[in-house]
C-alpha cells in the first residue's frame, strides 16, 4: 500500500486569530480517516514553524487528499485559522515536493503553509483480477472509476472511486473486489500440498485443475515458457510410479543431452462437465500433434499463473501478453480459450491492459468472440472487453467501439453478461473519458435501462453524461431516457438511485435547451414528488412561499396531469405540522372553495384537497388562525364531507372521515350536529373499515360534549343503534380498543351530566349493557377500566339493577376484581356498594357471589377501595335475612382483615364495627363469630377508638355480654378499663356478665368499683338503681370481693 510521507515545515502571513497577545498555532493533517498534530508553537503568531513530519498510508491515491487545518491553541476551545488542501494525485510521479500552498478561512485567502510532501509506491503493486481460477469460471472484473456529486461542491463531478467503491464494497480496490460467478456452479479442485504450511507470508495460491508431480517435464520447440511457468507452480510429493516408467527412468542414457519428455505425469482432475479433461493429452494418444499438446500446456500454466493476481508483475515482466496473443492464434479450440481466459484475467490489471492494447489484442477477440465454444468462453471474451473500456488512451478507442457494439448484441444472453453491460456502459459514460461515438452510448444506456438489473450503476451512468454540458442537449434528444430517469427518481426505494436520477434532471435543468423537454416528457412530476416527499425540502419550500406560488400556479394550468402534480405537492407540504403557519386566506379559500368531481383526471386531486383541509384543522389551534374557524366557512367545509360521489369505503372517504372528525373538533357541536349527524351515521353503521367507524365514534364524542345536545342526539333516530354497534368487541386479529372506549365515555359522559330523563336514561342503559358485559370478557384493561365506570354509574340508576343482577352484573363485576388498577377496582366496590342499598337484591347479590367478590377486595392496598367494601358489607348487614348467609360465606373475616389488619383510618374501622353490630343480632351467628376472632377484634377496637366511637363500643359491649360465649372475652383486664369511660352506657352489659360467676373477680380486679362509685352519686334514680344491682350481683358470686370492699369502706 503507497506511504505519504507530510512534513510541515512553517506558515507565513496567517489569519490571527487571537485578539491580545501572539497565537499559539498548530496543525492536524488528515489523510482519509488517519488524524495527526504538530506540537504547538508558543507564541508562533502569523509566523510559526513546526518541521515535523507524517506518514500516512494511502488506499487510493486518485481520490484521497491532504487536509491542513490550522488551529490556535487555547485553554476553553480552540480558535479556527484556516485550512488548507492539497490532492493526493499530484505527488503520483514519486518525487519530493517542496512548496507552499494557499490557506484560506471561508472564501478567503489568508497566508501560505510549507509542506514537503513525497509519496512513495511498493514495488510490486497489486492488481485486482477478473477472474478467480480456471476457465470455466469467469472472474470479477475490475471497477472503473465513475462519478459522483456531493451537495457541498459547487456542482463540480469528481471521481466516485473504483467499481468495488460503487457496489458498496468498503475497502480498497485490491482487497474488496470480488469475484464473478460463472454459470456453472462447480468450484476448482484443489490439492493438498505439504508446503503449503510454509507460505505465510501470502495467502495460498490457487493450484490448478491437474496433478503436477516433481520437475522431471521439459518441453522443447518454440513455447519454451512452459517450463518457466510450470517450475513455479507448487510442487507435490512424487507419487509411486507405474513400473514400466521406472524402468525406463532408470535407464542410463546415453547422451547427457538426452530430455524426458514425462508428459504421463500430467494427468487431469476428474471434473464432470470440465473442458479440462481434454486440456492436457494422455501418452496413450498419440495421434494428437505434438506441437498442439505443447501449445496447450504453455497456454494452461499461462492461465494458471494469470488467476493470481500476486503473480502478474512477474508475468509481465516476463513479456508474456505477446506469447498469448501468439497462442491465440492457434487452430486449436483449447488454446484460444484458455489464452482468452488468461487474457481476462491480466486485464483486470492496469498494466495488463496497456500491454494488451499496445500489442493489438482487437482482432484476436473479435475472432475469439465468434468461435464457437461454451458460454464461459463468450463470457470471457466479454469481460475482456469491459475491462479494457477502462482504459482512455489512442489505442483503446477501437476497443471501446467493439466492446459497445458486443455488449448491445449480448447484453440479454444471461445475468452475468448483463451485468458485464452496465458495468461497460458505465465505463463510456465517464465524462474524463473521451469517447467519440457517446451518441451510440447514450442510446445503448437508455435500450439497456429497461431491463438493467444494477439500478444503483444505472443512474450513476446516468449522471456521468449529464455531467458533462456537451451530452445534455443529445441526452434531450432521446425521449426514452428520460422515462429511465423518471422510473429511477420516483419508483425506487434506494435514497443514493434516487439522489442520483435528481442530481441527473438538476444537471439537465441548468441547460436552458434541454428544460421544455423536461417539462414535456413529465419530470417536473418526479421532482415535485421527490421535493414533497423529504420532510426537510417540505419545511424548505413553505418557508420561502411555495404555498401561495402554487395556488397561484393551479390557477393557471390547464393539463390535469400537471395540476394533479401542484396540489399533491401542496398536500405533502401541508402533512407538517409546523408549515400550516404559512398559510393565507388566499390558500384556504383555494382549498375550502375547489368543486369535486366524477372526472379520472381530477379524482386525485379531490383526494389532495381533503388531505390538505383535514392537515390544517388538525395542526391549527383557533387562537394562532382565527379565519380557518370563522362560521362562514363551515358550510364550504362540510360541502366536503357531504359529497357521496366516492368510492364507498376507499381512501377519499377516509378523507372525508377525518376532515369531519376536526370539524367536529373545532367549531361548536350545536352548530355541526344538525347538518353533519346524517354522515357521522353512515360512517358508524354502514362502514366495513375499522379505522372510519373509529373516527365515526369520534365524531360522536366530540359531539356529545355539549349537554345541550345529549337528548336530542340519543333521541334521533339510529345515534343509540351505532353507538351500540360501534360498541362491539373488536375482531380478534385487531390490538384497537380506542373506538370501544371512546363509546364507554360517551355513556359516562352522558349519564354524569344528568340532561337525560329517567325512561331515556334507563333505555340507554338497556341498549348497552349486554355489549359491555361481553366486552369484560375480553381482558384488555382500558376497556375493563371503562365497564366498571359504566357500571358504577349504572348501580346509581335505582329501577335497573334487579334487571342488571339477573343478567349478569356480578360475574362482570367478580371478572373486574382481578384488575391491578386502582381505579378500577375502586369502581367495582363501589358498584357493589350502590348495589348493596337497594334491600330487595341483596339477597340475589349474596346467591351470586358478592361476599367473595368484597372478601377478595377486602385486601386491597388502596384505602377507598377498602371503605367501599366495608359499607357494602354494612348494607348487606341491614336485613336480618341476611346476616346468617352473610356469617356463612366469610363475611367477618373479611370485615377483621379490613378492621384489624390492613386498615387504620377510623372511619373504615367504624364501619366495619357497624356491620359486625349487623351480623351479632343472630345468636346462630355467635360461635361461629367467636371461632372467627370476634372477641380479639373487639379487644383491638377498643383499644384503639375514640371519643366519637364511644357510642357504638356502649353497643358492642352491651351486645356481646348478652351471649355467654362472648363474655369470658369480654371480662378481660385490657377491655374494662377501656370500656370504663363508657361506663354509663355499658351498665346493663355489666349486669348481664355479672351472671357468670366466674367473671366478677376479673371484673373487681380491673377497678369496677371505682368507676361504681363515681355513678352511685350520679343523680338519676336508674343509674343508682343499676348501680346497686351491679354490686348486689357482684358480691354475691365473689365473697371475697364483697370482704375487700367492706374493708376499703371502714378504712
Amino acid at each position: 500500500m503507497p506511504e505519504l510521507h507530510v512534513r510541515a515545515v512553517s506558515g507565513r502571513n496567517l489569519y490571527d486569530a487571537q485578539t491580545f497577545g501572539k497565537q499559539d498555532p498548530f496543525c492536524k493533517v488528515q489523510v482519509g480517516n488517519q488524524v495527526q498534530k504538530t506540537k504547538v508553537h508558543d507564541n508562533g503568531g502569523r509566523f510559526p514553524v513546526w518541521n515535523e513530519k507524517f506518514i500516512f498510508r494511502v488506499n487510493d491515491p486518485q481520490l484521497e487528499q491532504i487536509v491542513i487545518t490550522i488551529e490556535d491553541k487555547n485553554v476553553v476551545d480552540n480558535a479556527y485559522i484556516g485550512q488548507c488542501r492539497v490532492p493526493v494525485n499530484s505527488f503520483l510521479h514519486g518525487q519530493v515536493v517542496d512548496q507552499w500552498y494557499p490557506v484560506t478561512r471561508g472564501k478567503n485567502h489568508r497566508g501560505e503553509i510549507n509542506l514537503r510532501v513525497h509519496l512513495t509506491l511498493s514495488k510490486h503493486k497489486k492488481e485486482p483480477s477478473i477472474f478467480s481460477q480456471g476457465v470455466a469460471q469467469p472472474q470479477h472484473m475490475e471497477g472503473r472509476e465513475g462519478l459522483y456529486r456531493s451537495m457541498d461542491d459547487g456542482g463540480v463531478p469528481h471521481r466516485r472511486g473504483s467499481l468495488a467503491n460503487i457496489l458498496g464494497r468498503g475497502g480498497s480496490i485490491l482487497d474488496d473486489v470480488e469475484p464473478y460467478a460463472s454459470d456453472s456452479d462447480e468450484d476448482s479442485d484443489h490439492l493438498n500440498d505439504d508446503n503449503d504450511a510454509h507460505m505465510i507470508h501470502h495467502s495460498p495460491i490457487p493450484h490448478l485443475g491437474f496433478c503436477y508431480h516433481g520437475d522431471v517435464f521439459y518441453q522443447r520447440g518454440l513455447y519454451t515458457e512452459a517450463l518457466l511457468y510450470l517450475s513455479r507452480l507448487p510442487r507435490k510429493t512424487d507419487p509411486p510410479l507405474p513400473s514400466d516408467l521406472n524402468h525406463r527412468l532408470s535407464t542410463p542414457s546415453s547422451s547427457s543431452s538426452t530430455r524426458k519428455t514425462g508428459m504421463s505425469k500430467l494427468k487431469p482432475m476428474s471434473r464432470a462437465g470440465n473442458h479440462r479433461d481434454s486440456i492436457i493429452p494422455d501418452v496413450k494418444d498419440e495421434g494428437r500433434d505434438s506441437r498442439t499438446t505443447r501449445k496447450r500446456q504453455c497456454a494452461h500454466a499461462i492461465d494458471a499463473m494469470a488467476s493470481n493476481p500476486i503473480l502478474h508483475p512477474t508475468l509481465f515482466s516476463d513479456n508474456v501478453i505477446p506469447t498469448l496473443l501468439s497462442l491465440c492464434r492457434s487452430k486449436d479450440a483449447v488454446t484460444s480459450r484458455l489464452c482468452v481466459s488468461a487474457l481476462c484475467h491480466l486485464s483486470g490489471s492496469q498494466r495488463g491492459r496497456e500491454l494488451m492494447l499496445q500489442h493489438g489484442c482487437l482482432s484476436l477477440l473479435q475472432a475469439a468472440l465468434l468461435l464457437p465454444g461454451n458460454t464461459d468462453h463468450h463470457f470471457n471474451v466479454l469481460a475482456t472487453f469491459a475491462n479494457l473500456s477502462i482504459e482512455d488512451s489512442f489505442e483503446s478507442m477501437f476497443v471501446k467501439e467493439k466492446a459497445l457494439e458486443s455488449m448491445v448484441q449480448h447484453h440479454k444472453a444471461s445475468d452475468a453478461v448483463e451485468r458485464l453491460a452496465s458495468f461497460t456502459l458505465f465505463n463510456l459514460s465517464c465524462p474524463s473519458y473521451t469517447y467519440p461515438r457517446i451518441n451510440d452510448v447514450m442510446r445503448a444506456l437508455v435500450e439497456h435501462g429497461r431491463d438493467c438489473r444494477d439500478r444503483l450503476l444505472l443512474s450513476q451512468a446516468f449522471y456521468n453524461l449529464t455531467a458533462t454540458k456537451s451530452n445534455r442537449m443529445k441526452i434531450a434528444a432521446i425521449p426514452d431516457a428520460f422515462e429511465v430517469v423518471n422510473v429511477l427518481a420516483v419508483t425506487t426505494s434506494d435514497p443514493v438511485i434516487r439522489s442520483n436520477a435528481l442530481h441527473s434532471l438538476w444537471c439537465l435543468s441548468d441547460t436552458e435547451g434541454c428544460r421544455r423537454a423536461l417539462i414535456l416528457h413529465g419530470c417536473i412530476f418526479a421532482t415535485l414528488d421527490n421535493v414533497a416527499t423529504e420532510s426537510l425540502g417540505c419545511e424548505a419550500m413553505a418557508n420561502v412561499g411555495a404555498l401561495s406560488s402554487l395556488a397561484h400556479l393551479s390557477n393557471l394550468l390547464v393539463d390535469p396531469a400537471l395540476k394533479t402534480s401542484v396540489y399533491k405537492c401542496m398536500s405533502l407540504i401541508l402533512a407538517g405540522e409546523r408549515n400550516v403557519r404559512h398559510v393565507d386566506v388566499a390558500f384556504f379559500e383555494l382549498l375550502v372553495s375547489y368543486t369535486h368531481s366524477t372526472s379520472q383526471d381530477m379524482k386525485n386531486i379531490s383526494r389532495y384537497v381533503l388531505h390538505g383541509l383535514g392537515c390544517l384543522l388538525a395542526f391549527t389551534k383557533p387562537d394562532s388562525h382565527s379565519f380557518l374557524y370563522n362560521l362562514a366557512y363551515l358550510p364550504k367545509l362540510l360541502y366536503h364531507v357531504l359529497y357521496k360521489s366516492f368510492e364507498p369505503s376507499g381512501a377519499d372517504e377516509y378523507l372525508q372521515g377525518v376532515l369531519l372528525y376536526n370539524i367536529t373538533l373545532r367549531f361548536p357541536p350545536t352548530d355541526v350536529a344538525k347538518p353533519s349527524l346524517a354522515r357521522v351515521l353512515h360512517f358508524g353503521k354502514e362502514s366495513p373499515r375499522e379505522d372510519i367507524r373509529a373516527l365515526a365514534c369520534g365524531m360522536l364524542f366530540n359531539l356529545f360534549q355539549a349537554p345541550s345536545l345529549h337528548q336530542p342526539l340519543l333521541t334521533h333516530d339510529g345515534v343509540l343503534d351505532v353507538l351500540v354497534n360501534l360498541l362491539q368487541l373488536p375482531s380478534a386479529t385487531s390490538l384497537d380498543f380506542e373506538t370501544p372506549c371512546k363509546c364507554l365515555d360517551i355513556i359516562c359522559v352522558v349519564l354524569d351530566q344528568q340532561q337525560l330523563g329517567e325512561a331515556l336514561a334507563m333505555a340507554l342503559i338497556y341498549a348497552v349493557f349486554p355489549t359491555i358485559v361481553q366486552l369484560c370478557e375480553r381482558g384488555d384493561s382500558l376497556v375493563n377500566a371503562g365497564c366498571a365506570a359504566c357500571f358504577a354509574r349504572f348501580g346509581m340508576v335505582e329501577p335497573c339493577r334487579v334487571q342488571m343482577v339477573r343478567n349478569g352484573l356480578i360475574a362482570s363485576l367478580s371478572l373486574l376484581a382481578g384488575e391491578d388498577s386502582p381505579e378500577t377496582l375502586q369502581l367495582v366496590v363501589s358498584t357493589y356498594s350502590q348495589l348493596s342499598c337497594d334491600p330487595s337484591i341483596c339477597r340475589e347479590l349474596i346467591e351470586k357471589g358478592i361476599v367473595h367478590s368484597l372478601a377478595s377486595l377486602a385486601a386491597a392496598p388502596e384505602e377507598d377501595v377498602r371503605r367501599a367494601c366495608a359499607i357494602a358489607f354494612c348494607n348487606l348487614s341491614t336485613s336480618e335475612d341476611n346476616i346468617v348467609t352473610l356469617v356463612k360465606h366469610g363475611a367477618l373475616k373479611a370485615l377483621l382483615v379490613i378492621s384489624c389488619v390492613k386498615s387504620n383510618d377510623a372511619i373504615t374501622r367504624r364501619m366495619c364495627m357497624k356491620a359486625v353490630m349487623n351480623l351479632m343480632r343472630s345468636e346462630a351467628n355467635i360461635p361461629t363469630m367467636c371461632n372467627d376472632g370476634l372477641p380479639w377484634a373487639f379487644t383491638i377496637f377498643a383499644m384503639s377508638s375514640e371519643e366519637q366511637d364511644f357510642p357504638i363500643l356502649a353497643d358492642a359491649f352491651c351486645g356481646l355480654s348478652f351471649y355467654k360465649e362472648t363474655r369470658k372475652g369480654l371480662a378481660k383486664v385490657t377491655n374494662v378499663p377501656s370500656s370504663s369511660f363508657v361506663m354509663s352506657s355499658i351498665r346493663v352489659g355489666i349486669l348481664n356478665l355479672l351472671t357468670d360467676i366466674d367473671v366478677a373477680p376479673p371484673l373487681l380486679n380491673a377497678g369496677l368499683l371505682g368507676e361504681l362509685n363515681h355513678l352511685a352519686e350520679a343523680a338519676s334514680v336508674d343509674i343508682r338503681r343499676m348501680v346497686a344491682q351491679i354490686l348486689t350481683a357482684a358480691f354475691q358470686s365473689s365473697p371475697e370481693a364483697r370482704s375487700k370492699a367492706c374493708h376499703n369502706i371502714t378504712c
